[in-house]
């Protein structure tokens, strides 16, 4: 199987096709991105990375939905069952590289979860471009096609060891507030007021101005007293006072203005790494990592995102392959739960093994 990851403005039907020329009938599921790490260039922009898996005892088999923000369960169920037809076993992980709008607007996610059961966990992120803009604009790939506004995944079907690790380095801060009105990624109302009334009361008159939206994420917790996930408005509507978000917040939820430094968010990535080196099964070491960082992570990092990759590389050492990519929002499991969200400025780490 491969993963493939390349900037948006590529020749990328040229590419995959030359992908699968070198390595016919190949699994590959892959997408445009914000930009690019792998263990041998580091971090970069602009290029083209290629990683490629081989496993004995475990089926890696592709699948991929169309028109995923029309009707994502239709898609989700569509790139499932390609992927499991082509093996006897039974799925153990799902890594996947959606669009960004459909996932941004919360079904992809849930619509895996429903289709997959329980106990699979998903991981990945959303396609993305060299712009911090969200819009369908992105690519994503699934064996030898070039698509737009899809579901690719890749199943692991088999006896496979691996561990995450999930954390974002922001710090949860100030009242918490309650959601009393939602629809999706667009959130009506906070404590019975507009939300965006919430996002005044703390940061002024200005709070939709700028960069604010993505320094200031929501804390999410879908249970009091639970982890957190992170979510960013991108966009609000001053006559409704309404929000919308890159991603879904449920009714109910409780929310929480949240901060970060560079160096916070630089612990972010070391804690992620540290989660899944605890939580890895394996009597021996991993044998490879993927990683799905956030595009917003590396606007606000600037000339130290490639800190990011070192943090991992010298944890895990030169031995260990590493791939991944800066997405439009990360797919993971939350804290220690198994099962998965759509992440906002998150770092995700997963570590691969054979038994």
């Amino acid at each position: 199987a491969g993963l493939l990851f390349s900037a948006f403005d590529e020749d990328c039907e040229r590419m995959v096709s030359a992908v699968n020329q070198a390595h016919p009938g190949i699994q590959l599921v892959g997408c445009t991105t914000a930009g690019e790490m792998s263990s041998v260039l580091g971090f970069q922009k602009d290029t083209v990375t290629l990683c490629l898996l081989a496993l004995d005892s475990v089926d890696m088999t592709a699948g991929v939905g169309k028109d995923a923000s029309g009707d994502p369960l239709a898609a989700c169920k569509e790139a499932v069952a390609q992927a499991k037809a082509k093996t006897t076993k039974d799925p153990t992980l799902c890594i996947t590289t959606p669009d960004n709008v459909a996932a941004a607007e919360g079904d992809i996610v849930t619509r895996l979860l429903e289709i997959l059961g329980g106990g699979i966990s998903i991981l990945g992120g959303a396609s993305g471009d060299s712009g911090q803009e969200i819009g369908p604009t992105t690519h994503q790939f699934c064996c030898n096609q070039v698509l737009r506004d899809s579901v690719p995944v890749l199943l692991f079907s088999g006896p496979l060891d691996y561990a995450t690790g999930v954390a974002t380095g922001w710090k949860p801060l100030g009242k918490v507030g309650r959601v009393t009105k939602s629809d999706g990624n667009l959130v009506q109302e906070i404590d019975g007021q507009p939300a965006l009334r919430f996002y005044q009361s703390y940061l002024g008159a200005d709070a939709t101005s700028g960069d604010t939206h993505m320094a200031i994420p929501l804390a999410v917790y879908e249970e009091d007293g639970g982890d957190f996930y992170l979510r960013a408005p991108i966009a609000y509507d001053e006559d409704t006072g309404s929000a919308t978000f890159l991603g879904s917040v449920p009714e109910g939820a409780s929310v929480q203005f949240s901060v970060a430094s560079p160096e916070n968010i630089l612990e972010g990535t070391e804690e992620s790494l540290t989660r899944a080196l605890s939580a890895y099964p394996g009597l021996s070491e991993p044998e490879a990592a993927l990683v799905f960082s956030c595009a917003a992570r590396k606007m606000l990092l600037g000339t130290r995102t490639s800190k990011e990759l070192d943090l991992v590389r010298s944890r895990l050492g030169d031995h260990v392959p590493v791939c991944g990519f800066y997405a439009f929002g990360e797919i993971a499991p939350v804290g220690s739960a198994e099962i998965s969200r759509f992440h906002n400025e998150t770092f995700v780490t997963l570590l691969l093994g054979t038994k």
